[in-house]
């Protein structure tokens, strides 16, 4: 499939991999990732993310990045679906997870 073609069917080329977008907030989120996370919509990672100011939003790659350095202070039960499912969209579209942390 093309990237054009993909692109007219709501994915897109990140890095190595296609990403599935959607159109509202309360569809599926399964494998989407969005171009910029808004802490506002993932409270786990605006709690671990104290340290960061200035911004409402990271890149995925930072997002990504201050899960896995901060998953030991994950509180797994009070993560929501979503953001259980944006944490597993970064790992494996950006292939790669220094941590080995099960929410399940």
């Amino acid at each position: 499939m093309s990237r054009t073609r993909a692109a007219k069917k709501g994915s897109w080329w990140l890095g190595s991999s296609w990403v599935r977008g959607v159109q509202s907030h309360r569809e599926d989120r399964t494998g989407w990732i969005p171009a910029r996370v808004r802490l506002a919509d993932y409270p786990q990672l605006r709690s671990l993310a104290w340290q960061v100011h200035g911004t409402e939003t990271l890149t995925p790659h930072e997002a990504l990045d201050i899960y896995e350095r901060t998953a030991r202070h994950l509180d797994a039960q009070s993560m929501s679906a979503d953001e259980q499912a944006l944490w597993d969209a970064l790992r494996l579209a950006l292939g790669r997870s220094r941590v080995r942390f099960s929410l399940g």
